[in-house]
């Protein structure tokens, strides 16, 4: 299977974050919860990347609904 990778955002130290948006984990749930991408864009904005991939929890503070309040970013994360 071919991988396309789409750059999705930028950390907050400048590292480039790509991701596949047809066959990742990731695209699942941002084809789901297309209001999610926004927030998970935001989310990276405050990190600092380094190093290998994370997985990282992040309490936004303004989901509504109780189950959406809290997320865990767990994707294949492809930092140039």
């Amino acid at each position: 299977m071919l991988e396309i990778m789409e750059l999705l955002c930028a950390s907050k130290n400048g590292k480039k974050v790509y991701y596949d948006p047809i066959a990742s984990h990731a695209a699942t749930h941002l084809q789901d919860t297309p209001e999610l991408k926004n927030l998970v864009i935001e989310a990276i904005g405050t990190m600092n990347l380094r190093g290998e991939p994370v997985a990282k929890q992040i309490d936004m503070g303004r989901v509504e609904r109780p189950m959406w309040s809290r997320w865990m970013i767990r994707t294949r994360l492809c930092m140039v």
